[in-house]
């Protein structure tokens, strides 16, 4: 209790500080996005929100030693630090998208052959009843897994909140299969919400600093669950329904990209989100898509339909509304 009461006052703190030097911290660091033809928002806004998440990141490890004299998950502050730098710089800098995908890629194989448990060996199609061993692929398939995973969060950073939104639910998701019972994961899902509503507000973005250094802490708890026996998660049914309406999205992206002989990782206004975007305004937009990734799950846990026909019923119901609102784009 003392230290969740600790974390509220320091996590307050911190990013009170921030916001009221924001401007000096954005000048010396170059983190100022502006606007421009494919950008939805209308004035320059700073790019710290990655860097508030970091800190109060940085927070929370100090906290917990503080008060239980050992570094809770100090393995997802390693990757996760690496690839907040990198992203940071990218943020400021505005590196190569074939640069930056090398970065993190070789970022997540040293940190996998350093941390061998993560890599994801057996893959549990419960559905099926079988298990498929990856073998000598292990590593190789498990930085895949979270480079993609990485990808599609990066597609969704491109509304006031949705990254954060999305995120929270895929967090309290975990938090659940846990029993609500990991004081690691709480820590996240307070950190995303105290970060919700200024990144909602427009009042900073997360940028990719912000969705390197999340995105890879949930991919790697997304893992440890997998294979906790602590976990009710134990099934790659699951784990691709809870993540599937961003990676639909990004699949369908870049399909469409490479058949149009567009660069597959070159950003543009055709996600899910500038298409409800163009209908609805922000709030509906964040509302309906957050609506459509917790419908998976849900209706998983309920467990009233077959997983198999859960998959292919969202797949279905998301490429036909995708494809009405590109139709009503046109019109």
């Amino acid at each position: 209790m003392y230290i969740f009461f600790t974390e509220v006052f320091v996590f307050t703190l911190s990013i009170f500080i921030i916001l009221r030097n924001k401007k000096l911290i954005t000048k010396k660091l170059k983190l100022l996005d502006i606007p421009d033809n494919r950008k939805l928002h209308k004035k320059p806004t700073p790019v710290i929100g990655g860097l508030i998440a970091f800190i109060l990141l940085l927070n929370f490890y100090l906290i917990t030693y503080y008060y239980e004299r050992h570094f809770l998950n100090f393995e997802y502050f390693i990757i996760s630090s690496l690839l907040f730098f990198i992203g940071i710089y990218d943020d400021s800098r505005d590196l190569n998208a074939t640069l930056k995908l090398i970065l993190v890629g070789f970022s997540f194989y040293i940190f996998l052959i350093i941390f061998p448990d993560f890599n994801l060996n057996n893959l549990h199609i419960i559905s099926l009843d079988i298990s498929i061993n990856t073998g000598i692929f292990n590593t190789i398939f498990t930085i895949l897994c979270l480079l993609l995973f990485i990808n599609a969060s990066n597609m969704i950073d491109g509304i006031n909140g949705l990254f954060i939104g999305v995120n929270t639910v895929f967090f309290i998701y975990l938090f659940y299969t846990y029993g609500f019972d990991n004081n690691f994961i709480f820590s996240i899902i307070f950190i995303l919400l105290l970060s919700l509503y200024h990144n909602f507000k427009g009042i900073y973005f997360m940028g990719d600093s912000g969705v390197y250094l999340i995105s890879s802490i949930y991919g790697l708890s997304l893992i440890e669950a997998y294979h906790s026996v602590s976990s009710s998660l134990k099934s790659i049914e699951e784990i691709f329904i809870l993540l599937m309406i961003p990676g639909l999205d990004m699949f369908r992206l870049f399909l469409e990209r490479l058949l149009n002989k567009k660069n597959p990782f070159k950003p543009d206004r055709n996600h899910f989100h500038h298409l409800l975007k163009k209908k609805f305004d922000d709030k509906k937009t964040l509302a309906i898509y957050i609506v459509f990734v917790c419908v998976g799950p849900i209706f998983f846990q309920l467990q009233l339909i077959n997983e198999f026909l859960l998959i292919l019923i969202v797949t279905l119901s998301f490429y036909l509304i995708t494809f009405y609102l590109k139709k009503f784009d046109k019109c």
